[in-house]
């Protein structure tokens, strides 16, 4: 679909997952969970106010493109759902979903901040690719383009506000009647399709199977990839044979991914599009098993992201100060979310910081600011630009998809609880257990490589942050330590790719990125299945 202006050109070709519907001057996409049409004529008229404000208020993900009044107008949902691109050239605005329908100017090199942030984290930060003339929206963001002026904004609010509940036990009623209310919005949206959930060894794939056993959807298939010998095997494997959903192992080695060694650098391009870090594994997996005839073509796509945002998992810790500012947000993002090898170079360091403070909206606030600002960035980059980005590999292959974690009725239920009850996984985990796995037969620890290996517990967890993301590199480093899935045949493929060595002080992720970035920017994989 192209829509045309006096000084802009909007090129939309991506109609896998969902596809872009409208007219010649509104193109929308998405999906809504309380079960209404994201294309509806009575919206055809909507200014640019009101298309702001019913994003703001949709149980579901959706973007617009809008041609209005002389002047183009597009809006991205709270997690970039369906990412765009953009780049001026002569004084004309380009947009579209892929980046290679874009011109690249002069082809210079990615800068430098965007090179670290990916690096580091796995995707850029702000409007920045690795291609210095090409732009992304942001989650939230709305963006104006009117004879030769670029006017953005940050139109979604994403503060939650705070119940008043302060007892856990009156909050954990609220809590499960809308997580019932949600898998009922799933299976209705569902429609007798088959779903089709990625069950690992963690709560959040499992929880997703609890909804849809408790509404009675009975047209499920289950998979988890990995060697027999996986935790994740072991533990999903038993789920889903107690909850009565079928469920089959997708087998992961060497073999496999040199067989989708041209899909893995097709799809690299595809999903990174100059901006994250595509989720390879979980792409050769759907791809194998779909190749092999064990999974189906045709399906809904289920996943358990990201039960870890609900459960508090990335909320700061609180020292009791008054006020914090933004450098502990960042300081706090960098820790969680960056590489241990930028904690030896100061300078680089800095600039990430940096980068990371930027994006941070307000100064300075109490516990509550600081755990909402640590939370908004969450949710406007890493988890749409890694998590959420994830699902292209759904989208390439045909499938739609539905998370019903991310239900903003259920989630925003959640996120109301306070944050000093939100702090690490307890509260989050005794719910889902209460709620859902006890009864339901499922109550199965987490999974960790090591859960056959060693005692539970540990000290491990009760060393700085600093400290265990050192022990997390040496570890990933030991052989001992199983690679259930292989992971070191695919880092060694895309370095063989790259022609790059694997930095010593990066985890597995890390090895990743780097190997991507100079593919993604070097090697022009495009178009090349």
């Amino acid at each position: 679909m192209i829509l045309k202006g006096p000084d802009y050109t909007v090129m939309l070709t991506r109609q896998g997952g969902y596809p872009w519907t409208g007219n010649a001057f509104l193109q929308i996409k998405g999906f809504d969970n309380d079960g209404g049409t994201i294309y509806d004529s009575a919206r055809e008229n909507f200014s640019p106010e009101q298309w702001e404000d019913y994003l703001q208020n949709l149980n579901g993900h959706a973007t617009v493109v809008l041609s209005y009044q002389g002047c183009l107008f597009v809006a991205s949902d709270y997690l970039r759902t369906f990412p765009l691109f953009y780049s001026i050239q002569n004084k004309h605005f380009y947009l579209s979903d892929d980046v290679h329908s874009l011109p690249e100017g002069d082809g210079q090199a990615p800068g430098k901040i965007a090179s670290l942030c990916f690096d580091t984290l796995g995707y850029t930060l702000g409007r920045e690719t690795l291609s210095p003339h090409i732009f992304q929206m942001n989650a939230g963001e709305s963006l104006r383009w009117s004879r030769g002026s670029l006017q953005t904004e940050i139109y979604y609010d994403y503060r939650p506000g705070h119940s008043p509940l302060a007892d856990k036990d009156a909050f954990f009623k609220t809590a499960k009647k809308a997580a019932q209310e949600t898998g009922d919005r799933l299976a209705k949206n569902l429609r007798g399709r088959k779903a089709l959930v990625p069950l690992s060894g963690g709560y959040d794939s499992r929880l997703v199977l609890c909804f849809l056993k408790e509404c009675g959807y009975e047209n499920v298939m289950t998979y988890t990839y990995g060697s027999e010998e996986s935790f994740e095997v072991q533990i999903a494997s038993r789920a889903a044979q107690n909850l009565g959903y079928p469920w089959v192992r997708i087998p992961l080695d060497t073999n496999i991914y040199q067989r989708y060694q041209n899909q893995i650098l097709y799809y690299l391009d595809y999903a990174g599009q100059y901006a994250a870090q595509p989720t390879l594994y979980d792409f050769v997996a759907l791809k194998h098993g779909q190749k092999t005839g064990m999974l189906p073509h045709d399906a809904v796509f289920v996943p358990g992201h990201v039960g870890s945002l609900l459960k508090g998992h990335y909320l700061p810790k609180l020292t009791g100060k008054p006020i914090y500012e933004r450098k502990d947000a960042a300081q706090h993002l960098f820790l969680i979310f960056g590489q241990f090898k930028y904690l030896f170079s100061p300078g680089e360091k800095r600039l990430l910081l940096n980068a990371i403070q930027k994006e941070i909206a307000d100064k300075s606030g109490d516990e509550a600011w600081y755990c909402d600002a640590v939370l908004t960035w969450n949710n406007r980059f890493r988890q749409s630009r890694l998590t959420v980005n994830g699902l292209r590999h759904a989208e390439l292959s045909g499938l739609s998809w539905m998370i019903p974690l991310w239900d903003r009725k259920f989630a925003t239920e959640w996120y109301t609880f306070l944050p000093s009850l939100r702090q690490g996984a307890k509260e989050w985990c005794d719910f889902i257990r209460k709620a859902y796995f006890v009864p339901m037969k499922v109550d199965f620890p987490r999974g960790n490589p090591n859960m056959n290996r060693r005692p539970k517990g540990g000290l491990i967890k009760h060393l700085p942050l600093k400290v265990r993301q050192f022990y997390k590199v040496v570890r990933g480093r030991m052989s001992c330590y199983p690679d259930v899935n292989n992971y070191a045949a695919l880092i060694e493929l895309l370095h063989r790719e790259a022609q790059t060595r694997p930095s010593p002080f990066a985890d597995h992720y890390g090895r990743m990125f780097e190997a991507s970035r100079k593919i993604m920017t070097e090697k022009g994989r495009h178009g090349k299945k």
